[in-house]
């Protein structure tokens, strides 16, 4: 039988089992002062819950494993790896990312923004039309 289940969910049942670990230490704590089959019981589910408990444990543990060993990503969409070079991490000083942006072509975002500042302007001209018309 295979049981699949989120990171999450399989926390939450972790956390179950737990309390439930706990009610039974409890309860075999009760039943020890009564007779000695109810301890024998109780010690007995006592133990089912304990090896439940290690089990998910287990999982958790495989399952945060799994997710240690995947590259983490940060906001640009590269890895620690890709940030470190030579054994040190890859910076560029102010100087020259300024020195790289004058030899950059940019010439296809100054197109963009002038097509931007046409269509502005004729909104603005339309708009003016408009209001003249309306007189």
């Amino acid at each position: 039988m295979k049981l699949e289940l989120t990171l999450q969910e399989l926390n939450h049942l972790y956390y179950v089992v737990s309390k439930g670990v706990e009610s039974h230490k409890e309860l075999a704590e009760i039943a020890s002062r009564t007779t000695p089959e109810l301890e024998k019981y109780f010690e007995k589910e006592l133990s089912k819950s304990v090896q439940l408990l290690d089990k998910i444990q287990t999982a958790l543990d495989n399952e945060l494993k799994v997710m240690d060993d995947e590259p983490e990503y940060d906001s640009a969409g590269f890895t620690e790896d890709d940030r470190i070079v030579n054994g040190e991490y890859r910076t560029i000083s102010n100087e020259d990312a300024d020195e790289d942006a004058k030899q950059r072509d940019y010439s296809a975002f100054n197109n963009y923004a002038d097509t931007i500042k046409q269509d502005e302007q004729r909104y603005n001209n339309k708009k003016l039309f408009t209001l003249n018309e309306n007189r």
